[in-house]
């Protein structure tokens, strides 16, 4: 195939290395982006010949005929990112099902556990944590579908590393969550059932409760106090979990490096992440099981057009089923009127930055809550206080916290 230096110079240097091993150009990692493009255009237009690994004797490895990658590794042109929610990574992996890759070189490294990340449909690469790093261990696709491996499952594995320098899985010793006949995404949603509770938030529980399987937001323009916020939430509930920071700072990625429920977003290339916890979550609601995905910084996803595909794809991830569990989102909004999400979301919480500093543990804006709720959990108790908070409301800031310090 032949390729325009613009039309390289315009792609990632990930993207580019992956092209340079499809052309077959002699150690892409190694040359920085000019001499890769280069060698690409040298060899795609005839002027080099392809670089093919031999064997001692000369002859062309098996490993490496016919097909040099697996489709994970194919360049599509035509191929757009539609959402975050899309399941891409930036590696190239050598056709694992090649016996010669077990025969030549293989040797012993050790055991790793973690979760099942499965690229293109079929091979994966098991994840200790979830970090963009390089740490991981080759699934073949005959591996994957042998046992049924499934997206998001947690597995411990025997590794084997062969001549490329790869971590390969030999085989599965633990699978944490059975194999499920159940599919999530394709369970039909229902009404939550039971709201969420939050260990001492009774403002939270009484006034504005999450029912499982919601798509809530909690609303507050001062960055600071929304995250404060969130992380209130996220600490005080026990279900099975993942935090998730969009846009995460140096400090950030350093301070909760230790912490495997709390993923830090840097950029696009660490997206996938996001797929991956939302469907380990979803091993585990079909398991029974309500689990919960707090998000901050959700407008820091740009550049993306199709809200439609979108939309679905969130709903679809966060429901209440009857034959299952529940994945309930909670994501940090600061500014609700431009996020490109908020027609997902069916129950808005919006903060007081007034409250707060009144010392209202949990600042509910109780102007913003409708007395209906009809897109809420919630019954005719939690009225009778909303009643009374916004009579209060009406006679002073003062008389508010009070009325809300009662709740606690």
């Amino acid at each position: 195939m032949n390729y325009s230096r613009e039309e390289l110079y315009n792609l990632s240097i990930y993207e580019v290395r992956k092209i340079g091993q499809l052309e077959g150009v002699r150690s892409p990692t190694s040359l920085k982006k000019d001499k890769l493009i280069d060698e690409i255009i040298a060899i795609s237009s005839g002027v080099k010949d392809k670089y093919i690994p031999t064997n001692k004797k000369g002859r062309p490895s098996k490993a490496f005929s016919g097909s040099l990658f697996l489709g994970g590794a194919e360049f599509d042109k035509s191929a757009e990112r539609k959402s975050f929610f899309d399941s891409t990574i930036n590696v190239c992996a050598p056709n694992l099902e090649e016996d010669m890759l077990y025969k030549q070189g293989a040797k012993p490294a050790g055991e790793m556990e973690g979760f099942v990340d499965i690229l293109n449909g079929e091979f994966g690469i098991l994840r200790p944590s979830f970090s963009s790093d390089e740490n991981f261990v080759f699934l073949t696709s005959a591996l994957v579908k042998e046992n049924k491996i499934r997206k998001g499952e947690h597995i411990k594995v025997s590794a084997i590393q062969v001549g490329s320098g790869k971590r390969i899985a030999d085989k599965i010793i633990s699978r944490e969550n059975p194999n499920s006949n159940l599919d999530f995404v394709s369970l039909p949603p229902v009404y939550p059932k039971h709201k969420l509770e939050f260990k001492n938030n009774k403002i939270l529980n009484t006034l504005s409760p999450i029912g499982a399987g919601q798509r809530a937001a909690v609303v507050c323009d001062e960055k600071g106090l929304l995250e404060q916020n969130m992380f209130k939430l996220y600490n005080q509930i026990n279900n099975k979990k993942f935090f998730v920071i969009i846009g995460a700072q140096p400090e950030d990625v350093w301070q909760y490096k230790n912490d495997k429920n709390i993923i830090c977003i840097r950029d696009e290339k660490d997206f996938p992440l996001i797929k991956l916890a939302v469907n380990v979550l979803h091993r585990y609601a079909e398991q029974g099981d309500d689990c919960v995905m707090f998000i901050c910084g959700i407008e820091n996803i740009k550049n993306i057009n199709d809200q439609s595909v979108i939309s679905n794809e969130i709903v679809s991830a966060f429901k209440n089923t009857n034959e299952a569990g529940s994945v309930t989102l909670i994501a940090g909004v600061q500014n609700f009127e431009t996020c490109n999400f908020r027609g997902v979301f069916n129950l808005n919480i919006v903060l007081d930055k007034v409250l707060y500093l009144f010392g209202v543990d949990f600042p509910i804006n109780v102007d913003e809550i409708s007395l209906s709720r009809k897109e809420g959990f919630i019954d005719e108790g939690c009225l009778s206080e909303i009643k009374k908070c916004k009579l209060a409301l009406l006679s002073s800031k003062e008389k508010l916290v009070e009325q809300l310090n009662k709740l606690k």
